[in-house]
């Protein structure tokens, strides 16, 4: 039996956020209004999942509280993302440094934790004082920014 509920939760999770697996299983994958939204969202949020499942799950008339608070806390970090984008991009342009957003292909959608940049290598002295001055800190090899009080205090 919990073989069935964990493959279940699977499937639902699949289904919800890849588009082509909701293609090919469309006729046989029928979501019912007493899946366990919790529970599937716990599984599916430590993944990367958790945003893409709310925001499919709500799409399609599913209703939980779960759903809404991953779907809200999703939708702050993209905020807080496009935010942080647009200051590096400012303080990089004002100061002529080239720089390249990278990220993976991922075939199923998900809100990544971090922002990857490169800079050419002549430039990344400056680059690095120029995010030590914003606050950014390095850490376990990596350039990291705590978040500002004003952004933090609205995440509460």
């Amino acid at each position: 039996m919990t073989q069935k509920i964990i493959e279940t939760q699977f499937q639902t999770i699949l289904f919800l956020v890849s588009q082509h697996y909701r293609q090919l299983h469309s006729q046989s994958m029928p979501l019912n209004m007493e899946q366990n939204w919790a529970k599937i969202v716990k599984v599916a949020t430590p993944n990367k999942l958790g945003y893409e499942l709310a925001r499919n799950a709500l799409e399609l008339g599913y209703s939980h509280s779960a759903l809404e608070k991953v779907l809200k806390t999703g939708e702050q970090n993209l905020g807080l993302q496009k935010e942080t984008l647009e200051n590096l991009s400012s303080l990089f342009e004002r100061q002529s440094i080239n720089f390249l957003i990278i990220k993976s292909y991922k075939t199923i959608p998900y809100i990544t934790a971090d922002i990857d940049i490169m800079v050419p290598e002549e430039q990344q002295h400056e680059a690095i004082r120029l995010l030590s001055e914003q606050g950014y800190h390095e850490e376990e090899g990596k350039h990291r920014i705590p978040l500002p009080a004003s952004i933090r205090n609205r995440l509460k």
